[in-house]
């Protein structure tokens, strides 16, 4: 046999099929006139076999070829499955190629004429070559050809379509998972999913982001309908749904339960009612759980009363289970005669109705350092600074912050008596909540020193911020302001501790009553001559080159 459709003579050299025969290669049929083919067995198996592995003929012994002792190893079959060997020609022949040699099959690179046609016999270097075919483009664009010919060729057209539609079903599906996860991320951390324009979402953003290791994912979100406003809200509304009801059979399992209810207004002016469910699960663990907000239309006592009563039959909660109440001091809710609180334990006498101690905590805090001029004066400077410094100008808070910096340089360090750096560089007071205002007043005392330079020159402004800045600075230049702070921060920080103890979810009767017990013991203590001292010892330490030295008030003559 040569090639290139040369015939060889001879009876024992294999024989070529005419040029016009139709060619059947296993499930294949095509017609190639200009092709003349083998008849040796080797090529016909090589040509016929469709399965993988894709083996042609192996005979034991591989003849060598013209230059040296060189020849065909059968390893090299195992390690290339796509490869092939013909007895007659004595060279190697690439299964794939060989097939779609008479069909145009798109690559980037031009077939190899000798793994196709012609046979590829040089054996030293056929790990090379075998190599660079099997990465070539045109190897690898005949592979994909032969193998979708060969899996969906025996198929009928509606096997196809049916099997297309379920590969399309599945890939969507596959993609419409990893929404549903990203969804639930941006939900879980609190984030908005829509942007304007809808592009710079969050959503899609986080999507374009993860279809970088999923490709598949690009063409599923071009379609703009699985992930619209509305049906993102519809699958948010479904996740919402499915964990209400997973905790309300946990509740039911409990059978009894607590409510703990407040209201308040939202951005928009509307009151929303949100409502929590306490209970205590099998192993004796406390749980609260969010049931929702509800608007309400008026925040009368019989008005929450009645929404409350329509959430807990909703949530298929008898309200005869419920064993314990908890409310805010208002007298819509805790009123004696039309409270919610009372409402409910005429109805169920079971339903002990508790103040929120943190509330009552809260209260008792604020009445206290109203009493107390040093104090009170103390958080009205707080909150002026802030006024001033940082509510509306960014250049003065930067202004501060450079201050702060220079005086760290000019100490030596961070470590300086009066002067930090670390987080804000003043925060304002909580107008509601009086327990959380440690923070604020720490910011003001560790940088008391930066802020009387900070006031000292915004002095040389016109207007009402001169007024305001020469009023600070002179009221800081007293000593009995920096005093007046450091107490404030003494007592601010123990009451803060214990709210945030109050409020813990899993707290008991008892361990409240020794925070607070702890807490009113540690008040006391500030209160003898001895803590005093060592507060006012402190105080005058610090503040001794800070502000001017103390004063006595001035005693009245007797008449």
């Amino acid at each position: 046999m040569t090639t290139d459709g040369a015939v060889t003579s001879g009876s024992s050299s294999p024989q070529l099929s005419s040029s016009g025969e139709s060619l059947s290669i296993g499930k294949l049929t095509a017609d190639r006139p200009s092709q003349l083919i083998c008849t040796a067995a080797c090529c016909q198996q090589s040509l016929a076999l469709q399965q993988s592995p894709y083996r042609g003929y192996v005979p034991e012994d591989f003849p060598t070829r013209q230059l040296g002792d060189r020849s065909f190893l059968s390893t090299w079959l195992q390690k290339f499955p796509w490869l092939t060997y013909c007895t007659s020609r004595r060279a190697a022949f690439c299964h794939f190629c060989r097939i779609s040699a008479d069909i145009q099959v798109v690559g980037k690179e031009k077939p190899d004429r000798a793994f196709q046609k012609s046979g590829f016999s040089n054996w030293k270097k056929a790990i090379e070559k075998f190599n660079a075919h099997e990465k070539s483009s045109s190897h690898i664009a005949a592979m994909k050809f032969v193998m979708s010919r060969s899996n969906t060729s025996s198929e009928s057209v509606t096997q196809q379509l049916i099997t297309q539609l379920a590969s399309d079903q599945q890939r969507r599906r596959s993609n419409m998972l990893t929404v549903l996860s990203s969804i639930r991320y941006l939900a879980r951390q609190g984030l908005a999913l829509q942007g304007s324009p809808q592009t710079e979402g969050n959503l899609i953003q986080l999507l374009e982001l993860r279809a970088e290791d999923r490709p598949e994912l690009k063409s599923f979100i071009r379609n703009k309908r699985y992930i619209s406003p509305e049906i993102v809200n519809e699958l948010l509304k479904l996740m919402s749904h499915q964990i209400l009801r997973d905790s309300l059979e946990e509740i039911s399992a409990a059978r009894y339960f607590g409510i703990i209810v407040d209201e308040t207004k939202d951005e928009a002016g509307k009151e929303q009612l949100c409502i929590c469910i306490r209970w205590v699960d099998k192993n004796f663990g406390v749980h609260e759980d969010p049931v929702g907000l509800y608007n309400v239309s008026a925040t009368t006592g019989e008005n929450i009363y009645q929404v409350l009563q329509d959430v807990l039959i909703r949530l298929g909660l008898p309200m005869s289970r419920c064993h314990g109440q908890g409310y805010d001091g208002a007298s819509n809710m805790s009123g004696k005669h039309s409270g919610v609180a009372k409402r409910i334990c005429d109805n169920i006498g079971l339903a002990l109705y508790v103040h929120c101690f943190a509330h009552s905590l809260n209260l008792a805090l604020q009445d206290t350092t109203k009493m107390v001029d040093l104090v009170g004066d103390a958080l009205t400077t707080v909150q002026l600074l802030y006024n001033l410094i940082a509510r509306n100008s960014v250049q003065r808070v930067e202004r501060l912050r450079t201050i702060v910096s220079n005086l760290q340089s000019a100490s030596g360090g961070p470590n300086n008596k009066a002067v930090e750096c670390s987080g804000k560089v003043i925060k304002p007071l909580c107008p509601t909540r009086w327990t959380v205002r440690e923070k604020a007043i720490a910011a003001v005392v560790s940088k008391y020193e930066a802020i009387l330079h900070m006031t000292d020159e915004l002095k040389s402004l016109q207007g009402d911020a001169r007024t305001e800045a020469l009023g600070l600075h002179c009221t800081m230049l007293r000593f009995e302001t920096y005093l007046g702070l450091k107490i404030s921060l003494e007592i601010f920080s123990v009451t803060e501790n214990l709210s945030r103890q109050l409020q813990t979810k899993g707290i008991d009767a008892r361990t409240v009553r020794v925070a607070v017990q702890t807490c009113e013991n540690y008040l006391k203590n500030l209160r003898s001559n001895k803590h005093f001292d060592r507060l006012y010892s402190e105080a005058l330490s610090w503040s001794q080159d800070l502000t001017e030295p103390p004063r006595l008030p001035r005693t009245r003559k007797p008449p």
